[in-house]
């Protein structure tokens, strides 16, 4: 699902898509599940857990 909604960025001409994990409990866990998924950390949210950025491009 996710590398499809990747895909469709990509298409529509978006050159990054973010999400942004809630922060309750297993934060952990979706955090790594995102890197999984080819996200990496956001430099500049100034949160706990920031907010995850992966580029459309192959």
């Amino acid at each position: 699902m996710v590398e499809a909604f990747v895909s469709l960025a990509r298409e529509h001409g978006l050159v990054w898509v973010f999400a942004a994990p809630d922060e309750g409990v297993g934060v952990e866990g979706r955090v790594a599940w995102l890197v999984a998924c080819g996200f990496v950390a956001v430099d500049d949210s100034g949160e706990a857990w920031p907010v995850m950025g992966r580029e459309t491009r192959p």
